[in-house]
């Protein structure tokens, strides 16, 4: 464990009649654009209840020299903070990194941060722990407990429930598995639902009538990038790369993304079964309660060193819990909805709905009974409907405008989001912005310029 110290400034926020809608405090990121490991997050912490933003602000010099006395490369975050959960209202936090070893405790009241890995909650234990998943969430039946998985150095996937304050863990699953652990554990009633596939998606080749691996389609688009760079003889900037590489994947192979899969285990039974998706790589989960109803976002696509390789729209697959079973229900998709990384199930006037947003600021909004499409907004310019060939262009551009995190309100009535200046505030019923707040502020501390701050935020999460 590493103990750091945290600078807490609050900002009192003119909120209108925005609170009226909340009852919990929400959670997003900021990093240093100086700081090279991208570790040293900035928490903002949004308290509707006291109409004020809590920023704890880590990058601070006793914290560098302190990670820089360890192996600072084993803290290089190479992504960002997925998810975070209450320990003790107004006072701590927990949050959980994408594809990394360790998370941390936030102690805002007392200005701590430990830095924690597996072997610092779980004693006594032989087990070496490699990657834990990335995004958890408190237990349906108590929630002074959540579900944490890890894979260790044996490929083993293990799951555990633990005490938010992490004094009590007990394991309670475990089984063979890969390397990469899944990316989402949550649970309702006693099943527990695992991204399983996340990163181990599978793609047809239907020109060379083959299927292959994540790992071989992006030794392949490896392999055609070396070519370009001896036959340009040049560095080739980033969206003439991507268009270029994209294009000769598409005429040379034509991929095509196979169905991914659902890990469920029964917590009572100890027993695992997988489900199909109708899109790739499974990533996140919303559930129904009321209805036993659960929505799987499925995303198209590859990783590559840059980001990601886009071949078809992203998938929202709809699932009932009968008998044991999941039953697949319905799938919803659009032509120009490509990465659902966040997806939202609300209820209005006894009607469900969706919220998500596709590639790179397109707000869609669909009937989460039906699974058909409502109405869509474009936060900033409309980048996608004029596009003749709309693939090729997500796959080539870094936007300006990008757009990924979202949330609703507790009374389903307000969709919230963020790019990299505004956290935005949208009316459901009259579909627009109605309120926005900017991330930055003043601050007579230099040390502490905001306007050195960047949005590193994939998710949102309540504090409950």
């Amino acid at each position: 464990m590493i103990k750091l110290n945290a600078k807490i400034i609050e900002r009192k926020m003119e909120l209108k009649n925005v609170s009226d809608h909340f009852s919990k405090a929400l959670i997003y990121y900021m990093v240093n654009k100086n700081d090279l490991l991208a570790f040293f997050i900035t928490y903002i912490i949004v308290d509707f209840e006291n109409d004020k933003m809590i920023y704890i602000f880590t990058y601070q010099k006793d914290n560098v020299q302190k990670i820089h006395q360890e192996d600072a490369n084993k803290y290089q975050l190479a992504k960002c903070p997925h998810c975070s959960l209450q320990v003790v209202k107004n006072k701590s936090f927990l949050t959980f990194n994408e594809d990394e070893h360790f998370f941390v405790y936030v102690d805002y009241e007392k200005s701590t941060v430990d830095v924690l890995e597996m072997a610092d909650i779980i004693h006594n234990s032989t087990t070496q722990f490699d990657k834990m998943s990335h995004t958890f969430f408190k237990d349906y039946t108590n929630s002074n407990y959540f579900f944490l998985s890890a894979v260790d150095k044996e490929d083993f996937l293990h799951i555990y429930r633990v005490s938010v304050d992490l004094k009590q863990v007990e394991e309670i699953y475990s089984c063979e598995s890969k390397p990469i652990p899944p990316h989402v554990l949550r649970n309702y009633k006693e099943y527990l639902f695992l991204s399983d596939e996340f990163r181990y998606s599978k793609f047809e080749l239907k020109k060379k009538n083959k299927i292959v691996t994540q790992d071989e389609l992006g030794r392949r688009y490896y392999k055609l990038s070396v070519k370009l760079s001896v036959r340009e003889n040049r560095t080739v900037p980033f969206p003439e790369e991507r268009r270029i590489l994209y294009q000769q994947m598409r005429e040379q192979l034509e991929v095509k993304c196979l169905p991914g899969r659902i890990m469920v285990v029964n917590s009572k039974t100890k027993e695992h079964n997988y489900y199909d998706t109708t899109g790739g790589s499974p990533a996140h989960f919303e559930i129904d309660e009321e209805k036993g109803l659960v929505y799987t976002s499925s995303h198209n696509f590859f990783g590559v060193k840059d980001g990601v390789i886009y071949f078809e729209p992203a998938v929202i697959d709809k699932f009932k819990i009968e008998e044991d079973k999941m039953i697949h229900i319905g799938s919803f998709s659009c032509p120009m909805g490509y990465r659902y990384t966040s997806h939202k199930i609300f209820k209005i006037n006894n009607k469900s709905y969706l919220c998500t947003f596709g590639q790179p600021n397109r707000l869609v909004i669909a009937c989460a009974d039906d699974m058909k499409l409502l109405s869509y907004h474009d936060i900033g310019p409309d980048e996608l409907t004029d596009q003749e060939d709309l693939s090729l262009y997500i796959n080539s551009i870094k936007s300006e405008n990008e757009l990924i995190a979202v949330e609703v309100s507790q009374d389903n009535k307000i969709i919230i989001f963020a790019d990299s200046k505004y956290l935005y505030f949208f009316d459901f019923d009259e579909r627009k912005i109605f309120h926005k707040i900017e991330h930055y502020f003043h601050i007579e501390d230099k040390s502490l310029d905001i306007s050195d701050y960047i949005l590193r935020t994939v998710h949102f999460n309540y504090l409950d």
